[in-house]
């Protein structure tokens, strides 16, 4: 089971630009920003189905043939609570998971 703490520890190890996290100088608390993005994408895991992206997928403006030979047809949807692409969890560094296995859980 992918945990939001491992999404976010991934996020801070691949070295996102957390400053446009800050709002009036406090920083943001990352479970809550994760659980705002779940509620926005999926009303909290209740509407978490898989959703084809195009510009992800084969001639699209995001196609990654490294995601795609480690995900196949995943790597063009988003998946689970936070509907992260196939695409961007292997950009994160976690190839080992597979996009459709974050369907289920939150």
């Amino acid at each position: 089971m992918t945990t939001a703490r491992q999404i976010w520890n991934a996020i801070l190890h691949h070295g996102y630009d957390l400053k446009i996290m800050a709002v009036e100088n406090k920083s943001v608390n990352p479970f809550a920003l994760l659980a705002a993005l779940a509620d926005v994408e999926s009303s909290f895991g209740k509407n978490n189905k898989s959703r084809y992206e195009k510009v992800f997928d084969k001639g699209g403006k995001y196609f990654s043939e490294e995601a795609y030979l480690a995900f196949g047809n995943e790597c063009c949807y988003s998946w689970g609570p936070w509907q992260i692409m196939g695409t961007v969890l292997y950009e994160l560094g976690l190839g080992n998971i597979m996009p459709s296995s974050l369907e289920s859980n939150i």
